[in-house]
């Protein structure tokens, strides 16, 4: 197993929990700050989007036009089941793993995904006891490193696109 991606799996995966923090430590400013956290997710889920796009040699005009495209659609559907958003996004992280000039970038964004999604989540449970919330961000970010370590290690992305 390559260490460069276990590293970069766990520094992405990190960003939940630095979210969780955030959210603990920023109670009072969440509630104004619930539109921007949720716009900022979905600018990251679509820029998540455009690195696949890149991934697969489309022209960047292309690439760029479907990214604001599915940036429009994320902002006119309500928040989506982030158990599914985080099995997605482990297989876009194993799919940039075959790219180097990407992966590095697609952590960096996972990473910053997280930050918002934790602190969201958390907010929506602020009246739970720590350790449930930490249990409870656990079983929706458990599919990230469960998901890529298994792809990334069947090679699975790696033999269709490298």
């Amino acid at each position: 197993m390559d260490v460069n991606f276990i590293l970069a799996l766990c520094v992405a995966f990190l960003g939940i929990f630095i979210g969780f923090v955030l959210a603990i430590y920023t109670k009072e400013e969440l509630k104004d700050g619930k539109k921007y956290f949720l716009f900022l997710q979905k600018f990251l889920l679509s820029l998540m989007f455009f690195l696949l796009l890149y991934i697969f040699n489309l022209q960047f005009i292309i690439n760029l036009f479907l990214s604001l495209i599915f940036f429009v659609l994320l902002l006119y559907k309500g928040s989506p089941n982030q158990q599914i958003v985080y099995a997605l996004i482990a297989i876009l992280f194993s799919i940039s793993s075959c790219k180097s000039s990407v992966f590095p970038m697609m952590g960096t964004l996972v990473f910053l995904y997280g930050l918002p999604t934790g602190t969201l989540l958390t907010h929506g449970m602020i009246k739970k006891k720590k350790s449930e919330i930490i249990f409870n961000l656990f079983k929706i970010i458990i599919w990230l490193p469960v998901v890529a370590i298994i792809l990334f290690y069947l090679n699975f992305f790696t033999t269709i696109l490298c």
